[in-house]
């Protein structure tokens, strides 16, 4: 057996391993398709969305105005559990700048976030609200 044959079965060994793990990964991705694809709150570029919401019907509005953004965002699901939500947005809105002022309120960079998650009937509600903050001092 030359050389050249053996690198041949060696990488022909590596790509065949490298297609098994593809298919298992596909196949997860194909059953749990929300894995694949980070949502995140309509407005917002960096505000993820806790997997298994839905936007409400009529739950979205959002513009700019002169003194910054404005965005309003419900979502529901029968999936997700209000504790695991709110524990998801206290590890994860730290991370992206957000420092907490009060209970599910958030204030970055001129903008104040606030949260309202509930649980009622196994059904978990999701309000955004993203408003300018207001400067006191001027």
């Amino acid at each position: 057996m030359t050389v050249k044959t053996l690198l041949y079965l060696c990488a022909l060994l590596f790509l065949t391993s490298c297609a098994e793990h593809y298919v298992k990964t596909s196949a997860v991705i194909d059953h749990f398709p929300g894995l694949a694809v980070q949502k995140y709150v309509p407005g917002t570029e960096d505000l993820p969305l806790y997997h298994g919401f839905n936007l409400a019907k009529n739950g979205h509005l959002s513009y700019d105005s002169t003194r910054g953004r404005i965005i309003d965002a419900q979502f529901h699901s029968r999936l997700a559990k209000a504790a695991d939500v709110r524990k998801f947005y206290e590890l994860t809105l730290p991370q992206l700048g957000w420092n907490l002022q009060e209970y599910q309120i958030y204030e970055r960079e001129g903008e104040v976030l606030r949260l309202n998650i509930l649980e009622k009937n196994g059904h978990t509600s999701l309000k955004v609200a993203i408003r300018p903050s207001i400067d006191t001092k001027s």
